[in-house]
């Protein structure tokens, strides 16, 4: 029966990442059970992230459990401050892999991402929710929800977005991503847009189309404001952003 520890350390893993500064510390145990195989490993990174896996290879089939933090994002992410933590599984199934992921992160945000890769194709449900975005958007309050869907299609990749923002405000966005480029279908409401237009009231939806053309995007796009006032915009919208 074999029990064996194991580190090694990278004095600076910019050699390995680089833009990523300080040391890597890795260390581990590694046991043989009756069916197979136990481990753990913990690692210490840059910025003082860590992060601990413990799992096992038995009978063939491979599980693990991981914890990560990164005490502060801002490292990375400039002009965010916070810790960040993520604690999940990966488990492997007679048809493939399925895997889920609890997420927390600065300005008291939460998240879950969970899916399976089976027949070569990946699909993930994801939540995101945001108690306040005023750190992140000054001048705007309120809290943020993104809930979806995210899987590969015959065509390429396939998502499905809902979000409750600030205001009421809701939107749905569904899209597709492929050899033949994007296409989103999309629909936003605000309920009273004086909360972000000043003087003025009453309720505003937008929707429309998005298709990625060779020469850019056409898009469809239909708005109806406040006091039954209404707009279209039909086009294509270039490279340098401008619409023709």
């Amino acid at each position: 029966t074999l029990n064996a520890r194991y580190a090694a350390n990278v004095p600076d893993v910019s050699t390995l990442a680089p833009g990523v500064t300080g040391a890597l510390d890795v260390a581990g145990n590694l046991q043989q059970v009756t069916t197979g195989w136990e481990f753990v490993t913990d690692l210490s990174g840059p910025y003082d992230a860590q992060v601990n896996a413990t799992g096992a290879l038995l009978s063939g089939v491979l599980g693990i459990d991981y914890a990560a933090r990164l005490p502060d994002v801002s490292a990375l992410a400039p002009g965010i401050d916070g810790a960040a933590t993520l604690d999940g599984t990966v488990q492997q199934q007679a048809d493939g892999w399925a895997f889920a992921t609890d997420l927390t992160g600065p300005y008291d945000s939460t998240g879950t991402v969970s899916g399976s890769y089976r027949s070569d194709r990946l699909a993930t449900d994801f939540a995101l929710a945001l108690p306040n975005v005023a750190p992140l958007a000054p001048g705007v309050s309120g809290p943020l929800d993104v809930a979806g869907t995210l899987k590969q299609v015959d065509q390429g990749w396939a998502i499905e977005t809902d979000i409750n923002g600030p205001y009421a405000s809701t939107a749905k966005i569904d899209g597709t991503l492929g050899g033949q480029g994007a296409a989103a279908r999309y629909a936003v409401q605000v309920p009273d847009v004086g909360a972000v237009l000043a003087g003025f009231s009453g309720a505003a939806a937008l929707s429309g189309t998005a298709t990625q053309v060779a020469r850019g995007f056409d898009i469809d796009a239909t708005l109806d404001g406040p006091a039954g006032t209404t707009a279209q915009v039909q086009g294509l919208v270039g490279s340098s952003g401008t619409l023709e």
